[in-house]
């Protein structure tokens, strides 16, 4: 079943721009797929499967371009994507950028999965779809995460690969030359594969502290969007408690008015426990912290919920086996070294 299923409304103004360009209002589009235009005005609104059918047949149909899916998500912005949008703009690197869309998918689409894994000196973005979900779905989200890399890196980069589970469409040709990699279709799955070294040097636009805040907001959309989503109400509680000192799992189920054994049983239903959850939020917010000057490594330490900094320093080690000073000084000369002058 695809009723509870729902997308973004505001990544349809994507959709919006490409229709101006065939002379085509997209006001009307969107009142012949029974939307109402206003629907858009509010960046929080969500548009369910039917309509989102119906707009992509009408979109279709009135351009006579049976690839349209593809164009709209080549027109995708930052802005189009709520607070997970300037999240991407502010992240270190596009690793951080592409981690994020898969963490924060959810608030993009509750249809579509997002997945970022590591083979060998490469990293896979892996995009899915539930079943009877349109295949424009998958569409504009190939075509749009190359558009969101290249507007936080530069114009003309080229992930390494891209393969889809489509039949190859009729602007193979024109896709070939958009994403200046080979294209693969009828693959087993959807993926954009990128060189590890090229989304792990620094941006110069990154902003941890805007990307961190951007976050929350995310988050707490997300757990808004959806009371049941546990773990996403459960991450927006431990931060705010983190600063009072180390959460306890009593107190937490008691924010999220619930049992201890109701908590309990609903983490390990996403294969996580309360430690293993409270450490996974830590291990976030520090990594986030560590990069803004302004935080002292004692603030940090504060910030999280230890009780001393020698606690803080060896679960630093554990995460990232290092130091929270050295770590912090190897990634200053890593954005020095990457943001040197050179030849272009």
């Amino acid at each position: 079943m695809t009723d509870h299923l729902t997308s973004l409304a505001a990544g349809y103004e994507a959709a919006s721009r490409v229709l101006k360009k065939y002379q085509i209002d997209a006001a009307q589009v969107f009142e012949a797929a029974g939307v109402d235009p206003h629907l858009f005005d509010d960046p929080d609104n969500r548009l369910r499967l039917n309509a989102i059918k119906a707009l992509w047949y009408q979109c279709e149909r009135l351009t006579n371009n049976p690839c349209f899916a593809f164009e709209a998500g080549m027109a995708i912005v930052p802005a189009n994507l709520h607070a997970l949008g300037f999240a991407w703009l502010a992240s270190r690197n596009l690793r951080e950028a592409l981690e994020r869309l898969a963490r924060y998918q959810r608030l993009l689409s509750t249809a579509l999965s997002v997945s970022v894994e590591e083979e060998g000196d490469e990293l896979h973005l892996v995009i899915g779809a539930a079943v009877g979900w349109p295949q424009q779905a998958l569409d504009v989200a190939t075509t749009g995460v190359v558009a969101l890399c290249r507007d936080i890196t530069y114009e003309e980069f080229k992930p390494l690969r891209v393969e889809m589970t489509r039949d190859e469409p009729k602007c193979a040709k024109l896709l070939a030359r958009y994403f200046g990699c080979p294209v693969r279709y009828g693959s087993d799955r959807t993926m954009i594969a990128f060189r590890r070294e090229q989304t792990e040097k620094f941006l110069p636009r990154q902003n941890p502290s805007l990307a961190r805040a951007s976050d929350d907001v995310a988050l707490k959309y997300i757990a808004q969007m959806d009371r049941e989503d546990v773990l996403s109400r459960a991450k927006v509680s431990l931060i705010d408690m983190l600063s009072n000192g180390e959460p306890t799992r009593t107190a937490l189920a008691h924010r999220l008015h619930m049992s201890e054994r109701t908590l309990a049983r609903r983490l390990s239903d996403r294969a996580l426990s309360f430690r293993g959850l409270l450490d996974g939020v830590r291990k976030e917010l520090a990594l986030g912290y560590i990069d803004q000057a302004r935080y002292a490594v004692t603030d940090i330490a504060y910030l999280l919920g230890f009780s001393d900094q020698s606690n803080f320093a060896r679960s630093f080690r554990r995460w990232t086996g290092s130091t929270p000073s050295k770590y912090r000084t190897a990634k200053k000369k890593r954005y020095e070294t990457d943001n040197e002058p050179r030849d272009v």
